[in-house]
C-alpha cells in the first residue's frame, strides 16, 4: 500500500524534521552494514531488523502486552497510529500473525519502513501506508471493522486542537468494543518556559502544550471510547531514559565508528533533553488501554 495523496501540509513533517530521532535516517542502513548486510538491498532476518527499529520504550514486552489484550492472531486486523519505521508493528505481526496496518506521515519513514518491511519478508501482513490520522480518507484505505488501534509515543507530537479528529477516526476504525492501547507523553504539571521549548523544538510537541490526564481521558471519552484503563509510566520511563541516555554515552566509540560524530552528536542531545524532561517532574508517561464504545 502507498496512499501519497494522504499526506498531510508539509509544514507538520518539516517542523518533526527538528527532532533528532527523525533526522539522519541513514543510521538505519549503517547499522545495517554494521551488522554484515547491504545498505539498501537483499534479504535481513527479522530479528535483525526488530532490534535496529524497535523504538517505543516498552520494546517487545509492549509488543506482548497487546497481543494479549486485543486477543490478537490469524484473521486479526491492528492499525498502528504513527508507525515511524514499524518496529513494533513487525514484532507484534510476527508473534501473532495478525495483519498490521502501518500508518505514518513522514514520507522519508514511511518509505524506510516499507524497504525494511520487504526485506525481512513481512509486506504480506505488515501494510504500510502514508498519510494523516486526522484525514478521514484514510478510513477508505484502514478499513472500519479493525481488532485494534495501537500508538507508540506518537500522540505527543499531534496539535491539540487536532486531536479529536485523530482520536475520532480512531474508534472508527475499530469495530465495536475494539481495543485502543496509546503510549503517550502527558502533563503532571505545568511546563518551565525552558521545558516547553524543549518540548517544542527537540521533541516535536507542538507548542510545548501537552494535555493533563483529566484532558486527554476527556477527549478519549468524547471521540467513542469506553473503560478507559490508565496506568502512569512515569517512574519507570524516567528510569529507562536516564540509562539510555547513560548507555548511549558509554558506547561512544561504537557509534561514531558505525555512524559519525555529528550523528552522535545529535542522538545525544535528543537523549539528553528527554532524559532532563523527565527529571524535571513535570513530563509524565502513560499506558492507556480502552475500548470502543
Amino acid at each position: 500500500y502507498s496512499f501519497c495523496t494522504l499526506l498531510a501540509p508539509m509544514t507538520v513533517t518539516e517542523d518533526i524534521k527538528t527532532m533528532k530521532l527523525y533526522t539522519d535516517m541513514d543510521r538505519i542502513e549503517s547499522e545495517l552494514a554494521d551488522a554484515g548486510y547491504d545498505r539498501k538491498v537483499g534479504t535481513v532476518p527479522a530479528e535483525v531488523v526488530h532490534k535496529i527499529t524497535m523504538l517505543s520504550y516498552s520494546g517487545v514486552q509492549g509488543c506482548d502486552r497487546v497481543i494479549d489484550v486485543m486477543q490478537l492472531g490469524e484473521g486479526k486486523s491492528v492499525v498502528d497510529v504513527g508507525s515511524g519505521l514499524g518496529g513494533p508493528a513487525r514484532v507484534i505481526s510476527e508473534k501473532s500473525n495478525c495483519v498490521v496496518k502501518c500508518l505514518e506521515i513522514q514520507k522519508d519513514i514511511h518509505e524506510l519502513a516499507e524497504s525494511l518491511t520487504s526485506r525481512c519478508d513481512m509486506a504480506n501482513k505488515v501494510q504500510c501506508v502514508m498519510g494523516n490520522a486526522a484525514d478521514e480518507q484514510v478510513l477508505d484505505v484502514l478499513g472500519k471493522g479493525n481488532d485494534g488501534v495501537v500508538s507508540w509515543l506518537a500522540v505527543l507530537h499531534i496539535p491539540m486542537e487536532v486531536r479529536p479528529s485523530v482520536f475520532k477516526n480512531m474508534a472508527t476504525m475499530l469495530h465495536a468494543d475494539g481495543w485502543l492501547f496509546i503510549e503517550d507523553f502527558f502533563a503532571r504539571s505545568t511546563f518551565t518556559e525552558e521545558e516547553a521549548v524543549m518540548l517544542d523544538v527537540d521533541v516535536s510537541v507542538p507548542q510545548g502544550v501537552l494535555p493533563s490526564r483529566q484532558q486527554y481521558v476527556a477527549s478519549l471519552e468524547s471521540a467513542g471510547f469506553k473503560n478507559i484503563q490508565w496506568t502512569d509510566l512515569t517512574s519507570e520511563w524516567t528510569d529507562f531514559v536516564s540509562s539510555r541516555h547513560a548507555s548511549y554515552v558509554q558506547a561512544k566509540d561504537r557509534h561514531t565508528r558505525v555512524h559519525n560524530e555529528n550523528i552522535f552528536g545529535n542522538m545525544n542531545h535528543f537523549y539528553t533533553v528527554v532524559s532532563k524532561l523527565f527529571a524535571g517532574g513535570s513530563l509524565g508517561g502513560v499506558r492507556i488501554i480502552a475500548q470502543k464504545a
